[in-house]
């Protein structure tokens, strides 16, 4: 009997890929060894387990279970069977079976969220229903969601994903190099008297990052008591962009690898704690 160790991450989605391959291929039954904190809380183990890789706990003892693929699990010679089938009858009739077969995908793609969520959902209102419909479609907007996520419905989103896979945060020496000597060819896009109170502008380079990669700042000349170290420090801190560059004329900033465009944030926010 195959055994798969869970640790402190839980059930991962790797896991499940594993415990369905050996499904398919020579196993009809697999066993868990759990620890901490799964460990201690065999009921969540158990309801964990036959929500989001499928199946039924058929023993269950100390900190291991015992899963059985189920009667019904679909086997890749049955599977094939169904398809050749089925594509034999929709070459006959014509009946658009494409669709069908799409949203027969999609069905099963969310079925094992669906079945975590019913026990959750059909306490819920009609209005309390609306609301997580809502909630679901503005995350979706968001980006994409943690799909190992084992708490209430629905999926947050993971936010680990953000960051644009094997860039950093920071600039290299040699990234810094190369934008700096594109920002002396640049012409200035914003002239700057001020000093402090700077959320008008800094708003506005967010808004340019979502096309040009640096926002270039003029000084304004004849201006009393301009600061640009000040200046600098401010836009850096309301931007969240890498300084570039400064000197008495001219400050550059860079928008930083892992900017990503805003989308109406303060709307959704708000939405967000409406719904709350």
């Amino acid at each position: 009997m195959e055994r798969f160790d869970v640790g402190l991450k839980g059930i991962m989605q790797e896991l499940v890929a594993s415990v369905h391959q050996k499904w398919r291929r020579d196993s009809e039954v697999v066993k868990f060894k759990f620890g901490i904190p799964l460990s201690t809380h065999k009921k969540k183990a158990h309801q964990l387990l036959e929500s989001k890789i499928g199946g039924i706990v058929i023993w269950r003892s100390g900190s291991s279970i015992v899963l059985y693929r189920g009667m019904t699990y679909k086997l890749p010679c049955v599977e094939f069977y169904k398809k050749v089938n089925h594509v034999d009858n929709s070459l006959l009739v014509g009946s658009g079976s494409d669709r069908e077969a799409s949203v027969q995908e999609t069905v099963e793609t969310t079925e094992p969220f669906i079945q975590d969520s019913e026990e959750y959902l059909k306490d819920m209102s009609e209005n309390e229903l609306m609301e997580m419909c809502d909630l679901n479609h503005l995350l979706d907007e968001l980006g994409p969601r943690f799909i190992d996520w084992t708490g209430r419905q629905p999926l947050p989103v993971d936010a680990d994903l953000f960051l644009p896979y094997g860039l950093g945060p920071c600039l290299t020496n040699k990234e810094m190099t190369n934008f700096r000597r594109l920002a002396r060819t640049t012409a200035p896009h914003f002239g700057l008297g001020r000093n402090r109170d700077l959320q008008g502008i800094a708003s506005v380079m967010v808004k340019l990052w979502e096309t040009s990669a640096i926002a270039k700042i003029a000084i304004k000349r004849g201006v009393p008591f301009t600061n640009n170290d000040r200046m600098a420090e401010e836009l850096g801190k309301l931007t969240g962009g890498t300084l570039l560059s400064r000197n008495k004329e001219y400050i550059v900033f860079y928008r930083g690898n892992d900017f990503l465009p805003p989308v109406d944030a303060g709307k959704k926010i708000l939405c967000i704690l409406n719904i709350e």
